[in-house]
């Protein structure tokens, strides 16, 4: 039985946000849902869920609890959605985990039966793993146990491991210099807005009629003073708008593309602990094997000296077997454990490159309607100079960010990913006719053979061109 867990929507109300968790169970080889059932849970309670996994799986990689909600932004519907699409992603990555699903804790979750009552103290750290970067010992470098065995044991691919905890603090240093990239051009896309408004506002007071045409008492002066003071109010809203789309662009690159990179960023923390993890499991491994070593040398000097029938031979020899027998449990535990952290670094991987390809396959589809959206902006603006529309008609706002097309396109994991599929992707567009436009008669475009070539109507859709 497979889980599907999305979360339609949230609210926020006397301080707390409160998200509606659709769960959907189905077999594999059924299409249609056996059954589905809604549940309502608040932070809190997801912060109980994400502390009782993290004590309960200390062998596997959880992934990361979202920022608590900031209580001044309570209110806000970017700063809620922003939390919806968190939480979303998150109790996805726990809906793909069978071990994780079947979990008690996760059941009690999922059901009827929990209250608001069941949360966790706020005022303690809610991450399992946050120690590692708070507590810094002489042998951890950056989050990871430093451990050089000193006697030689089987199974130890101590090589390759190190390699792993260099490539993982590499993926570390990449995904911070990512995010912090991310929030650059959103805030100078931001102070590009703000220039544009500062610049309409400018233009209007520099521009205006009354400084270009004389005081206006002839009557061809007035209306012109009119048609001109409208053609400049007409530019200072089209540039008013541009700083909205602006704003709300560089939103939707946060919530659905510079989040993802943060998350895997703190999911490394989980990475880091399940593979220090392996290393204190192989820190006692090899100190059972040096002491079941000195029982063996102890032995074999005893029987040296003295009969092996001997009462001192015979406890050590027994000493010896219980060390055998000790150092046989040590090493099949790391043997398990050694292979456990393989595939969890393998499904690491698939889903890495999982997300951060339907992340790209978003980012790329939010540039492309904002663009649309700005074109569409400066061709409404350009039809109202024309005076082929009234002001009324000029004035518009940018969607919110719900309402943000983003395509369910199939996305293919790191393993099955190979040029072939970057050619099946193009099924999943459909073209559309578009309506012929009168070409416009306007001398300036006239001479533009772009524009002589066809210009693009108010339905025209670049994701489905």
């Amino acid at each position: 039985m497979q889980l599907s867990v999305t979360i339609p929507e949230a609210a926020s109300a006397s301080g707390i946000i409160t998200f509606k968790v659709a769960l959907s169970y189905q077999d594999a080889t059924d299409i249609e849902p056996v059954s589905t059932n809604i549940i309502f849970r608040n932070f809190q309670q997801i912060q109980w869920l994400h502390s009782k996994l993290c004590t309960a799986f200390t062998d596997i990689i959880i992934p990361p609890l979202p920022d608590s909600p900031t209580q001044s932004l309570i209110n806000d519907l970017d700063h809620v959605e922003n939390k919806r699409l968190q939480v979303e992603r998150f109790l996805c990555k726990l809906a793909s985990r069978p071990e994780i699903v079947d979990h008690a804790d996760m059941q009690y979750f999922l059901s009827n039966e929990m209250t608001h009552l069941d949360v966790i103290d706020t005022r303690r750290g809610t991450l399992g793993f946050g120690f590692l970067n708070q507590i810094m010992k002489p042998n951890y470098e950056r989050g990871f146990r430093i451990f050089r065995p000193s006697e030689p044991v089987e199974e130890n691919e101590q090589e390759e491991f190190q390699r792993r905890q260099m490539y993982i603090l590499m993926l570390e240093n990449h995904f911070s210099l990512v995010v912090e990239g991310i929030n650059t051009v959103v805030e100078q896309r931001e102070a590009l807005g703000n220039i544009l408004s500062q610049f309409g506002d400018i233009a209007i007071d520099s521009l205006h009629s009354k400084y270009r045409m004389g005081p206006g008492t002839k009557i061809d002066n007035r209306e012109r003073h009119k048609r001109f003071d409208a053609e400049m109010q007409q530019f200072a809203i089209m540039l008013d708008d541009l700083q909205y789309i602006n704003r709300r662009q560089g939103k939707a690159e946060v919530f659905r593309f510079g989040d993802v990179f943060l998350e895997y960023k703190d999911m490394l923390e989980s990475v880091k602990h399940v593979m220090n993890n392996r290393t204190e499991i192989l820190a006692e491994y090899v100190r059972l094997v040096k002491k079941r070593n000195k029982r063996r040398d102890k032995t074999e000097k005893l029987k040296l000296k003295t009969n092996e029938s001997s009462p001192e031979v015979q406890a050590a020899i027994t000493e010896e077997t219980k060390a055998n027998e000790n150092v046989e449990v040590e090493q099949k535990k790391y043997e398990s454990c050694q292979k456990n952290l393989t595939q969890e670094l393998v499904r690491f991987e698939r889903e890495k490159a999982k997300d951060f390809r339907k992340a790209l396959n978003e980012f790329v589809e939010i540039q492309i309607h904002f663009e649309k959206e700005k074109f569409l902006l400066l061709k409404k603006t350009l039809d109202g100079l024309r005076g082929n529309i009234s002001e009324s008609q000029l004035a518009r706002k940018s969607p919110s960010l719900t309402d943000i097309p983003v395509t369910s396109r199939p996305i293919h994991s790191g393993a099955d990913f190979d040029l072939s599929d970057i050619d099946s992707d193009d099924d999943a567009f459909e073209s559309e006719d578009l309506d012929d436009e009168e070409v416009p008669t306007h001398p300036r475009f006239m001479e533009s053979e772009a524009w002589n070539a066809g210009a693009p109507s108010e339905n025209y859709d670049p994701l489905n061109a």
